[in-house]
């Protein structure tokens, strides 16, 4: 799994990275360390992207914190239930009606246990 990332993920932004990940990025990476790797301050990163087709070298970059929260979790949660909301009873029924048997045209019945003898 990790070469299949490794191979498509053409472009990569890497905050701080354990020892094993910083050496794996770093294998083969001309212009980076793994130390560089490990030893990113909070709110810096170093990034390897493609344009124009093409991998560009490693940069280094600053990120900021993130924002703060824009809006409560709770209101969000009110408001999909109130949007896309449906009451359990009615979920409910609807499984009950999909579960229970139905006589299909052209049903033919239960087999014969004794093999078909007359």
């Amino acid at each position: 799994m990790r070469s299949a990332v490794l191979a498509n993920a053409r472009s990569r932004v890497c905050f701080q990275l354990a020892p094993e990940d910083a050496r794996l990025i770093a294998n083969g990476s001309p212009g980076i360390d793994a130390e560089d790797l490990q030893h990113l301050p909070a709110f810096e990163v170093y990034a390897q992207l493609v344009a124009d087709s093409a991998v560009q070298p490693w940069l280094s970059a600053r990120t900021g914190p993130a924002p703060g929260p824009i809006s409560s979790p709770e209101e969000v949660r009110r408001r999909s239930r109130d949007l896309y909301g449906v009451k359990r009873a009615e979920v409910d029924a609807v499984i009950s009606s999909l579960r229970a048997p139905q006589d299909a045209p052209g049903d033919i019945g239960s087999r014969r246990s004794d093999g078909g003898a007359a």
